[in-house]
């Protein structure tokens, strides 16, 4: 047994495929996980090139975008790769079991697509700059729908975000802040001098527009028409059949609304049955997809009901800090928003003084989606690599034997985003919220805070890394599957920009972890023989204060402590959110 410590250079990750620099936020670097990790999730790159970056269409007869492939298409500003989600995987090896791999795989091929731009082009362009505030990421897109006011799901045409900071009580639907039941709200060290407050961490709520039409027609129906999550192709089909019905692609007549009834009939035709004369006027689409080797690509957004199809419901969760609190903002995934200011009272608290729109920086983000025979979810996180450091966790290495690593240090630095890099066996919250009558929530001192100013920083450490409890028999293998997922992901993302000239902050984040229900089914809380996967995740920047076993039961805190469900509850309420919105905008 043996332990890494920090190195004091940016890490260079050589690997098989190429050569891959991380870098975090800061003027050193920091070992992101063990170079020499077994590579026990492999991704190849052809099957990156070929099923993670295109959509076939299927040979039917009479259809005129029959058998023809949907990219691979880069964007215009970024060179970023289109990452298209898979219409319901089987997940399963050659024995047909199902394998931990291909759920974790799915995860990156999720957040590599949500976050590629929606501007395509037919090919790589030449030596394009880096992705900007100004990006059309696809989550920011109107192919999601975002949460307003905790009850509306509101259509997205451009990058205009509005977040709400702060804490969320025992998860309730009014709020969209810290996970936990304490209301906890994370400050965080700046990196620079900034004119305002900037310290405080974001947060924002997207859905996939299935996810919406599912809300819709369980909201207009007397019976619900959907008791659970879409989990099959069928499912799938009437989902997008009452998005079309009711006008959620466009006023009638309009091009984008053929399109959508058009695509729809390609992958839904022995499911639903279209409104009359739909998809009949397909003279544009076929100019606009002239063959399969020649003319212009398909547009994406003509292709909406396609991804649609194939994404299924779909329901994220961001993390922001603003741009300007960063010393190299360039290395994060950013978008402009709009946030409330707060500041301090004389009586120790902090209240709201305004908003501003600035930009922002992702630091975090929950990618939670179903796939075949999986309505209970699959839950994955993501981090920025440069938000916190990891405890000792045990890994298998190259080798074969076990082996430990740590990216602490025993003297504090400036290398991390939430922490001073050294060791915080618990997590301690200095400031929590209050809700106020007639107003915005104020912060108040936690009753944890021993005096501390409000506004402290928290020492954030990943108390569970990759998602496993570091003391389990499981931890080292769990362990060695999700980093190697990173490197073969980043490896293959890397060998397919060729020898473009691109920043691509993507580079930046990582996997941390995923849990999905053993055998599809929906687990009543963190009991581990009922979750498969790494079921003791928690993000550093959204369950900040909640990764240690509070109750008593030696199972460590996961999503489904929260999200877990009681048998003869509906399969929605593993969702916080859904049973709260009322409304659902066209």
């Amino acid at each position: 047994m043996y332990s890494y410590k920090l190195v004091s250079t940016c890490t260079i990750l050589t690997l098989a495929c190429g050569t891959l620099s991380y870098a975090d936020s800061h003027e050193n670097g920091t070992a992101a996980y063990p170079m020499d990790a077994a590579q026990t999730c492999a991704l190849t790159q052809t099957t990156f090139d070929a099923d993670w970056t295109k959509i076939t269409f299927p040979n039917t007869a009479g259809n005129p975008l029959a058998g023809m492939s949907l990219g691979p298409v880069y964007a215009t500003d970024s060179g970023l790769v289109y990452i298209f989600p898979p219409d319901g995987p089987a997940f399963t090896d050659s024995t047909d079991q199902p394998t931990d791999c291909a759920f974790h795989k799915w995860s990156a091929q999720m957040f590599l697509w949500l976050t590629s731009s929606v501007d395509d082009v037919a090919e790589i362009p030449t030596n394009p700059g880096p992705p900007s505030s100004d990006t059309d990421y696809v989550f920011a897109s109107e192919f999601f729908y975002r949460l307003e006011g905790f009850d509306t799901l509101v259509p997205q045409g451009a990058t205009e975000i509005n977040l709400t900071p702060l804490a969320r009580d025992e998860k309730n639907i009014d709020s969209i802040g810290q996970a936990g039941f304490t209301n906890g709200v994370l400050f965080f060290e700046v990196d620079t001098e900034t004119e305002s407050q900037s310290d405080l961490v974001y947060y924002d709520i997207h859905v996939s527009r299935p996810y919406g039409y599912v809300v819709a027609a369980n909201n207009a129906a007397d019976s619900p028409l959907f008791n659970q999550f879409l989990q099959n192709r069928a499912e799938s089909c009437v989902a997008i059949a009452y998005g079309i019905e009711n006008d959620y692609f466009g006023g009638s007549g309009s091009q984008t609304r053929i399109e959508a009834a058009l695509l729809s009939n390609l992958f839904c035709s022995e499911f639903i049955a279209l409104p009359s004369g739909f998809g009949s006027d397909v003279s544009e689409v076929e100019q606009d997809a002239e063959s399969p080797t020649g003319g212009a690509p398909v547009s994406l957004r003509a292709a909406e009901a396609a991804i649609d199809y194939l994404a299924m419901t779909m329901e994220l969760k961001t993390s922001w800090v603003r741009a300007d609190s960063l010393a190299a903002p360039g290395d994060y995934i950013q978008q402009s928003g709009t946030v409330p200011v707060y500041g301090p009272n004389d009586d120790g608290t902090w209240s709201q003084t305004g908003e501003e729109t600035v930009d922002l920086a992702m630091i975090g983000m929950h990618v939670v989606g179903s796939v075949a025979d999986h309505p209970e979810m699959i839950w994955a996180t993501f981090e920025h690599v440069g938000n916190a450091p990891d405890v000792t966790y045990p890994y298998v290495n190259a080798s074969g034997d076990i082996a430990e690593f740590t990216n602490l240090s025993d003297t504090p630095n400036d290398m991390w985003l939430l922490s001073d890099g050294t060791f915080a066996p618990t997590i301690r919250e200095y400031a929590v919220t209050r809700a106020v009558e007639g107003g915005p929530d104020i912060i108040v001192p936690s009753p944890s805070a021993g005096g501390a100013p409000l506004d402290t920083p928290t020492n954030v450490n990943r108390l569970n890394p990759w998602g496993s409890d570091p003391s389990t028999a499981s931890a080292a293998d769990n362990n060695s599957m999700v980093i190697s997922t990173n490197t073969a992901v980043l490896a293959a993302l890397n060998a397919a920009y060729g020898d473009a000239d691109i920043s691509d902050p993507r580079r930046n984040y990582i996997l941390t972890g995923s849990s999905w229900g053993h055998n599809g089914m929906f687990p009543t809380g963190n009991d581990v023989s009922q979750i498969a996967g790494t079921p003791a995740m928690a993000n550093t920047t959204m369950e900040t204060f909640q990764q240690a076993d509070f109750d008593g039961s030696g199972d460590r805190e996961g999503c489904f402590t929260c999200h877990g469900i009681n048998p003869g509850d509906s399969g929605f309420d593993v969702s916080h959110i859904f049973s709260g919105i009322t409304t659902v905008e066209e």
